[in-house]
């Protein structure tokens, strides 16, 4: 498929659509909270039913991302006391072999996570069996962990690279590159070079590769210094005669600390699935139990901020513009690495991969906590602009014909839904359902108005309040639980605090939301 997955350098019938599509989030966002104000002042009786109908949608909505989220969060637990990753990817070497010693020693208590974490071993492995989709031995695998270093902060980076030199997975066969900003102070970079130095023997190779991270007051330079460190990656396991199928690439926002079983879930997980080379993987997000200890107010506004977006981390229809993404490096190469000029560079990779590979493409969850409270307040000022890939994503639906019309038209509608719902629920929860009860008093000369507007009134009431306590149970899901057990009465006297902040965070990132279509609307780019 011939596609310029950018914005730039088009003709004029690609132009047109580009432009319409760039205005359409935009549009009926703000024809949702126009028209509704609208029909809360003149047809208050109309807009009631209107927003008992939009409360219950969102409250199905809100509740299907919890459900979604604990289900993923309940997997994680299990898999964090059972699983031995690494022994498990060695099994998947010969697989008949392991599997009949698997059920000849299968002792485990029934219903403890330990069984329950086998059962879904089992599963896979029957599963990949199917397929013949075999996968290479773990001795040939190779890790490739792509690390900018945009600002030195010594104690991170060392912290980083002993995670990685502490992990399961063979650090032998982990090659890390470091980006460096080459506008970095010559003494920054002479440091992260001796902090190389200090690990380059521990590692299969720790590269260095000076590029430029950073431009005035943008960061859409990233993408095209992740693609240079990947080329370079590409260049030195073709010299070793690695194949490129046997290569997990992992793309990394900055240095980060790793659990010690990160890398070796990650190799389970790219084994055991029959379409790894066709698949984009990518850890669940969790939070520290530091970040609400540090700061609980700020703490609970970042963590409710980026609540949909954590939730949605596991639904594979969404493409994650936060979390590391991890592929083969051949998938990585054969689809043109990542679009460049495009600030969510990783989800834009993913759909670019979509319109190619159709429904041969995966987006895959390994259960290995990711933490990202050191980049929430980036992911918080960056999020809404994702938007500025759907103009592009609906002109590759145009073009493609991996998808079928069906298929493109549902991921469409799940877009646009996406959009729309970031942009305007918080007002519609907060403030415009309540308007419609401002002017039910005039419906009172209508015998039948009269006697139902303290029915409609006490239904809003209802589903506001339950619509709320639903969202903040999506955020309140997220926090860790912390080392020391509080009484009911501590967690009690949170939650006014916890409800103001989760409040504020709401609508700041709907807020983002709605000024970034806006903006897109008048043709007003990030870059």
């Amino acid at each position: 498929m011939k596609f310029s997955f950018s914005r730039s350098n088009l003709d004029l019938e690609a132009k047109f659509l580009q432009r319409c599509f760039e205005m359409l989030p935009g549009l009926l966002s703000w024809l949702a909270i126009i028209v509704f104000i609208a029909f809360a002042v003149y047809k208050p009786f109309i807009a009631s039913g209107l927003m008992i109908a939009v409360y219950i949608y969102w409250i199905l909505k809100v509740l299907y991302l919890n459900l979604n989220l604990k289900s993923a969060y309940k997997r994680l637990s299990v898999e964090e006391d059972a699983a031995d990753w690494i022994t498990r990817a060695r099994g998947l070497n010969d697989v008949s072999e392991y599997l009949r010693h698997l059920y000849l020693t299968d002792i485990v208590e029934p219903n403890t996570p330990e069984d329950r974490s086998m059962s879904i071993h089992k599963a896979e492995i029957a599963l990949l069996r199917k397929t013949k989709k075999m996968p290479m031995l773990l001795k040939d695998i190779h890790h490739c962990l792509i690390m900018p270093v945009a600002s030195l902060r010594e104690k991170e980076l060392q912290s980083a690279l002993e995670s990685i030199q502490l992990s399961t997975f063979h650090p032998e066969k982990i090659m890390v590159l470091l980006l460096i900003d080459e506008t970095m102070p010559s003494s920054e970079q002479e440091a992260v070079k001796n902090i190389q130095e200090s690990f380059k023997s521990e590692f299969f190779k720790v590269m260095l590769v000076n590029a430029s991270l950073t431009e005035p007051g943008l960061k859409l330079s990233m993408p095209q210094a992740l693609n240079m460190a990947a080329v370079k990656a590409g260049e030195y396991f073709k010299s070793e005669d690695i194949s490129f199928q046997n290569v997990i690439l992992t793309v990394f926002d900055r240095p980060c600390f790793l659990r010690h079983d990160f890398l070796s879930c990650l190799t389970y997980t790219f084994m055991v699935n029959p379409d790894r080379q066709e698949a984009v993987l990518q850890p669940i997000p969790s939070y520290s139990e530091g970040l609400l200890e540090r700061d609980p107010g700020s703490g609970f506004s970042q963590i409710s901020s980026m609540s949909f977006e954590a939730a949605q981390a596991v639904n594979p229809w969404s493409f994650s513009y936060f979390l590391p993404c991890s592929m083969s490096l051949e998938l990585f190469s054969r689809t043109g690495y990542l679009p460049e000029r495009i600030l969510s560079y990783r989800q834009a990779f993913s759909y670019k991969v979509l319109l190619e590979k159709g429904d041969a493409f995966r987006v895959i969850p390994y259960y290995s906590r990711y933490l990202i409270d050191a980049g929430l307040e980036k992911a918080k000022a960056e999020q809404a602009w994702a938007a500025e890939l759907f103009p592009i994503i609906m002109r590759g639906f145009m073009k493609t014909n991996a998808l079928s019309f069906e298929q493109k038209l549902k991921r469409a509608l799940f877009m646009l839904e996406d959009l729309v719902f970031k942009a305007t629920w918080p007002f519609f929860l907060t403030i415009a359902g309540w308007m419609p009860l401002f002017f039910l008093g005039r419906e009172f000369s209508d015998p039948l108005f009269y006697f139902n507007v303290p029915r409609i009134k006490g239904v809003i009431f209802l589903l506001s309040f339950l619509g709320f306590l639903n969202v903040l149970g999506l955020s309140l899901s997220l926090i860790p639980a912390g080392k020391k057990k509080q009484s009911i009465a501590d967690k009690l006297k949170k939650i006014p605090g916890f409800t103001v902040s989760a409040v504020l965070a709401y609508f700041k990132t709907a807020s983002q939301y709605l000024l970034a279509q806006t903006r897109m609307f008048f043709g007003n780019y990030y870059n």
